[in-house]
């Protein structure tokens, strides 16, 4: 699976932990799982829009008070997912601050 961390300035973190094709996540001591074990090819799509009022609607369900999961793709059976990354203001680490695509492990 890759990743790319897409960098947003918050004041709480959001952790993530990886097992397989399933990503846990951690917002304000909440914890949810979002498994793409049966995602084939193709786009997930995130946000929808009501036609009538033209209200945007989040497509994946979660426990959480927002929505970790930006974009999520699958190419030739590979697995890419663009996840939220909240940092602080005084964080200087170029890793964080422009994110690369990379490939996670489990745990």
């Amino acid at each position: 699976m890759q990743i790319l961390f897409s960098p947003q300035m918050s004041d709480e973190p959001i952790h993530y932990v990886f097992e397989d094709e399933k990503i846990v996540a951690t917002y304000k001591g909440i914890t949810d799982t979002f498994d793409f074990s049966d995602f084939g090819d193709g786009v997930l799509q995130t946000y929808t829009e009501d036609m009538e009022t033209g209200e945007v609607i989040e497509t994946i369900e979660t426990s959480l008070s927002i929505v970790p999961i930006i974009h999520a793709e699958r190419k030739n059976g590979e697995l890419f997912v663009r996840l939220l990354n909240f940092y602080d203001e005084e964080e200087t680490d170029p890793d964080v601050l422009y994110p690369k695509w990379g490939v996670v492990s489990d745990g």
